[in-house]
């Protein structure tokens, strides 16, 4: 059976929140497993909003709080907050593995 993190049910709500948050932009569609996104206050230009980005990546990650992963969007330094679905044991069978 395949188990359904909690965190699968918050990307939607983390996507509503970069949305409303003026210094944040989707850059990509959000899909139900993943979300691209990148900071984008006022008053920076390309090369520094890049940096503020891979800054905030190496911030987030060192926390251990969240694991983000970077991509390349032409020429913009994006996040990526992505959920893993894995094989987990059925939780109602009483063996182990069935």
């Amino acid at each position: 059976m395949w188990f359904r993190p909690r965190s699968l049910e918050l990307l939607p709500q983390f996507a509503e929140l970069v949305q409303a948050d003026p210094d944040f932009e989707l850059v990509a569609p959000a899909s139900p497993v993943q979300v691209c996104f990148r900071a984008m206050p006022d008053g920076l230009g390309d090369e520094a909003l890049n940096d503020l980005n891979a800054d905030l990546l190496e911030r987030v990650n060192a926390s251990g709080e969240l694991e983000l992963e970077s991509v390349r969007l032409g020429d913009r330094y994006a996040l990526l907050l992505a959920v893993e679905m894995f094989l987990a044991p059925n939780p109602v069978s009483p063996e182990p593995g069935k």
